[in-house]
C-alpha cells in the first residue's frame, strides 16, 4: 500500500522526499488503527464495571420500589376482602 500510495503522490507532483514521508505517515495511521492496546482494553474494562454497577445500583432502587408496591397491594387487596367480607358476611 505504501507503495502505490507513494507512486500515487508522486505522479500528483509531490517530490520524493514529501511523497515518501506522507507514504510512511499514513502506513503508520493505518496500522495503528486496528489494533488495541492494552492500556485500551484496560480503559474499556473499567468502563463497562462503571456501567455495571450503575445498573445494579439501579436496579436495586427499582427492586426496592417493586417491594414497596407489592406491600400498598397487598394492604389494599386486604382492605377489600374486609369489606367483601363484612359485605355478603354481616356480624
Amino acid at each position: 500500500m505504501a507503495a502505490m500510495t507513494f507512486r500515487k503522490l508522486r505522479d500528483a507532483g509531490f517530490d520524493e522526499r514529501q511523497a515518501e514521508g506522507i507514504s510512511e505517515a499514513l502506513k503508520d495511521i493505518d496500522v495503528g488503527a486496528d489494533r488495541a492496546t492494552r492500556r485500551g482494553m484496560e480503559l474499556a474494562r473499567q468502563d463497562i464495571r462503571e456501567v455495571e454497577l450503575g445498573m445494579d445500583a439501579k436496579f436495586e432502587g427499582i427492586n426496592g420500589e417493586i417491594k414497596a408496591v407489592k406491600w400498598m397491594l397487598g394492604v389494599i387487596a386486604g382492605g377489600i376482602i374486609a369489606l367483601l367480607m363484612k359485605t355478603f358476611f354481616p356480624a
